[in-house]
């Protein structure tokens, strides 16, 4: 048969859809996608020596599952298989077709592009996946307990486990997500490194050597009440973190990073119920921040050196004394404390902040003090989960600072511009009475003119006034002016000719 007749999709549900369906395409290149769907019973595929994809859902009756011939897989899906039991791919990676990727590139070990996700498969005991050692993502939830079939598994790109499983060669992976089920007798003996890891209600012990976290680490929703695994969970194989540490949702566990040292991110630890934590050994961290753990007491640090910022809001254990970080050397950015415990004390961080230690500082304790360099420390009398969570921001703390500064800057600018203007006004009023006196001292001084010159010359009839005034003839009209004491010329009536002599 030639692949045009074959179709890409072949939906299975019986041994009869197998036998009178796939098995007329049996080219060698032949790569169709199996669905299978409502199986019953035990189904073998004799002769389908490659698939693309292999996809099994809504078969709760389905036993068995075989491909006795097939030898290249890129993905088996299996949904909601309670009854299945038995998977067999015997001869998977033995044939020519080579589809092996390398992981990252670099020294990172070469992996398949074989990928199993089985979900909802509890009666499941044996895989047989043939020459596999790896696997590039590779998904085992709901599956069945202490599942040992994947001992030979060297190198998974992304690893889910949900359950209790025995990969005693893994000795790589790039992202690795566990959500624990109790007591695990099984160890990851050779694994010494991982990308992202995540722990969800995992027991500790399925690490039995130092683990580097190159990327982040989670360690979330546990909880270890009422059963025979209550008791300290030390997460005791993860020295350095090269990205962020999250520690969330876990309640009645006891939780102590005995190892832990650095953290390249940020160290983020809220809504924890009822816990017990411990970061003895943490001296390099970004961010620290904890809030908002119900019941759950915060630990001190006693060998923290240096963070970026320190937030704190809860109950703090101060049964170490008032400094939670005696040998701190420096964090640029601002330490928050809001502890809800009356008997904490802000007075040892606030010799920190005072030395330069700490370059910003908020804190409330037993002096009730708020402190923010470069800011006068000003006295609060709020304290408490409720009020401290109302508190204004440092930004907005800022932001009225620098609005009071405008405003008296303008007060005071106002106050000098009246105090000028009054000034010129005086020195203008002065400057304007000066004047006047000087004008009136002037006039004083001019002397009026002498009108006791006029005379008369006998026989000549010529009046004479002032040496350089003109001479005038008897007869012709002639104007004086008086001068009056307001110097002002007025004209004077012209004297009368001189009469004849009387007859004697």
């Amino acid at each position: 048969m030639t692949t045009d007749k074959c179709p890409d999709t072949i939906y299975v549900s019986t041994q009869a859809d197998i036998d009178n369906g796939i098995q007329l395409c049996n080219d060698s290149i032949y790569q169709p996608n199996i669905y299978i769907r409502n199986a019953v019973g035990n189904l073998t595929f004799p002769r389908s020596p490659l698939a693309d994809t292999i996809d099994v859902q809504d078969s709760p009756s389905l036993e068995t599952l075989s491909f006795p011939v097939l030898s290249l897989l890129y993905s088996l899906r299996i949904r909601s298989a309670t009854s299945l039991s038995n998977i067999s791919l015997p001869r998977l990676g033995s044939g020519d077709l080579d589809s092996s990727i390398r992981a990252g590139g670099g020294d990172n070990p070469v992996l398949t592009d074989l990928s199993f996700n089985l979900t909802g498969v509890p009666s499941l005991r044996n895989v047989d996946f043939g020459n596999i050692t790896s696997f590039n993502n590779l998904s085992l939830v709901d599956f069945g307990s202490f599942g040992s079939s994947f001992t030979p598994v060297v190198a998974v790109l992304n690893l889910v486990l949900d359950g209790c499983f025995n990969l005693p060669k893994l000795g790589w992976a790039q992202s690795i997500y566990i959500i624990g089920e109790g007591f695990c007798p099984y160890l990851f003996n050779k694994l010494t490194s991982v990308e992202d890891l995540t722990l969800a209600n995992v027991e500790q012990r399925y690490f039995t050597e130092s683990v580097l976290v190159n990327g982040s680490l989670a360690v979330q929703s546990s909880n270890y009440s009422g059963g025979s695994t209550d008791g300290p969970k030390d997460v005791a194989h993860f020295s350095t973190v090269g990205s962020h540490v999250n520690v969330s949702t876990n309640s009645n566990a006891e939780l102590y990073f005995t190892s832990l040292t650095t953290v390249g991110g940020d160290l983020f630890v809220y809504n924890n119920t009822n816990c017990t934590l411990g970061f003895n050994q943490l001296s390099n961290v970004a961010a620290l921040s904890m809030i908002d753990n119900i019941d759950t007491t915060i630990p001190w640090f006693p060998n923290l050196q240096r963070a970026d910022s320190i937030y704190i809001r809860g109950h703090i254990d101060t049964s170490p004394g008032p400094n939670i970080f005696p040998i701190l050397t420096a964090v640029p950015g601002t330490v928050t404390i809001e502890a809800w415990n009356d008997d904490f004390n802000c007075s040892k961080l606030f010799d920190q902040f005072q030395n330069g230690i700490i370059h910003n500082l908020v804190c409330n304790g037993t002096d009730n003090t708020t402190h923010a360099a470069p800011i006068v420390p000003t006295t609060v009398s709020t304290t408490g989960p409720d009020v401290n969570s109302s508190r204004l921001s440092q930004g907005a703390w800022a932001g009225i600072g620098v609005a009071i500064g405008v405003v008296v800057i303008l007060i005071l600018g106002g106050v000098w511009l009246f105090i000028r203007s009054e000034r010129w006004k005086k020195e203008l009023m002065e400057r304007i009475i000066l004047r006047q006196s000087h004008d009136e001292d002037s006039e004083i001084g001019v002397e009026p003119p002498n009108l006791n010159v006029l005379c008369e010359s006998d026989g000549t009839g010529i009046i004479r006034e002032k040496p350089d005034d003109h001479l005038y003839e008897i007869g012709e009209e002639i104007t004086v002016s008086e001068i009056h004491n307001n110097y002002l010329v007025r004209e004077l009536p012209v004297l009368p000719a001189e009469l004849p002599a009387a007859n004697s």
